[in-house]
């Protein structure tokens, strides 16, 4: 009998130091069966690696409300309320077209000075940020100008043959057989460079219809002060109008402009500048001025004057009218129709 209680003592002892020693490393011991170890030795109440809890009641003080046994034994933990939760709209990453996307590609949200309209699904692939760039080449079906009174003169891209320095000019206004002089008004003949224009190219969608704003505007190619090679050549303008200074003057990118793209292809450029073209008359003291607008509508580019200037003194004479007239036409190569 002795033994026996001091067998079943020592074992219980050794049981006491196994469960303390676990405790203090921080493990978890499950008794066997129907050992006799004493409720004492649970009372850290520590939760089992495999989500169960002991049965001490004195657990519920302890660390072992954790995740792990919340979430088995009540499912409207604040765990789970986090994981079933509405997916708020600010968390969409993928580019569709939704109105807090990070992309901004949304119907009806706006960037900077930009308003952006789109149809259908708009889903946006990666794109550089650096801004989107369309050159404005265009093809010319139409080149003319004419001034009626003071020089009574005209010149017509079909005019010349085509090669570098060829005669658009001059001609008589009611009389192309009659040439006044050669001067080549069209150095690039038909084949327009214009310039060029940016929007931001983050803004477009690969599917579905979108539209945005144009950022800037860069015509120098179009003419520019001085210059010989430009589409309209300024130094032949200048001989033209008796060697005095001239200028066509473009107004400011209006607010409205904007490029249409159908399934990342450009589609449309829409935009209406004012133009107008001014000659030095030494003579008077208001130079004549003829006004106009050059425009971009699909892929139509145009460059309109018909104006009339009154009452110029060329120092020689008074012309009470003139009538100027720039008629030049084309398509741009880089919209899609």
């Amino acid at each position: 009998m002795n033994n026996t209680f001091a067998f079943n003592r020592s074992r219980r002892d050794a049981w006491m130091l196994i469960a303390l020693a676990a405790n203090l490393a921080g493990c978890v011991i499950e008794s066997e069966g129907t050992d006799e170890t004493d409720d004492s030795t649970s009372t850290s109440g520590s939760a089992s690696t495999n989500g169960t809890t002991s049965p001490n009641p004195s657990s519920t003080t302890s660390a072992s409300t954790s995740s792990s046994t919340s979430s088995t034994s009540n499912p409207t933990t604040t765990n789970a309320e986090t994981t079933t939760a509405e997916p708020e709209a600010s968390s969409s990453s993928s580019g569709e077209a939704d109105v807090s996307t990070s992309t901004g590609v949304a119907s009806g949200s706006t960037s900077t000075g930009s308003t952006i309209e789109t149809t259908g699904d708009c889903v946006v692939a990666p794109k550089a940020s650096n801004p989107g760039v369309i050159e404005l080449a265009s093809a010319i079906d139409t080149g003319e100008i004419r001034e009626f009174e003071i020089t009574g003169s005209q010149a017509n891209i079909s005019f010349g043959d085509g090669t570098p320095g060829d005669a658009d000019g001059l001609y008589a206004v009611d009389d192309p057989t009659m040439a006044f002089g050669s001067l080549d008004l069209f150095p690039n003949e038909a084949d327009f460079v214009v310039g060029m224009l940016t929007y931001d190219r983050m803004l477009v969608c690969d599917t579905g219809v979108v539209t945005v704003a144009i950022e800037a505007l860069d015509i120098s190619e179009l003419w520019a002060a001085g210059s010989a090679t430009t589409d309209i050549s300024d130094a032949a303008l200048s001989l033209w109008f008796f060697e005095q200074v001239n200028d066509l003057q473009f107004g400011p990118l209006p607010k409205d402009a904007t490029v249409t793209f159908t399934d990342g292809m450009l589609t449309s450029i829409d935009l209406a500048l004012t133009v107008s073209f001014t000659t030095d008359v030494p003579t008077d003291d208001t130079d004549p001025v003829w006004s106009g607008s050059l425009s971009f509508a699909g892929d139509a580019f145009t460059l309109s004057i018909d104006d009339v200037a009154t009452d110029i003194n060329t120092g020689f004479f008074v012309v009470p009218e003139s009538n100027l007239v720039m008629d030049i036409s084309g398509t741009v190569d880089a919209v899609t129709p």
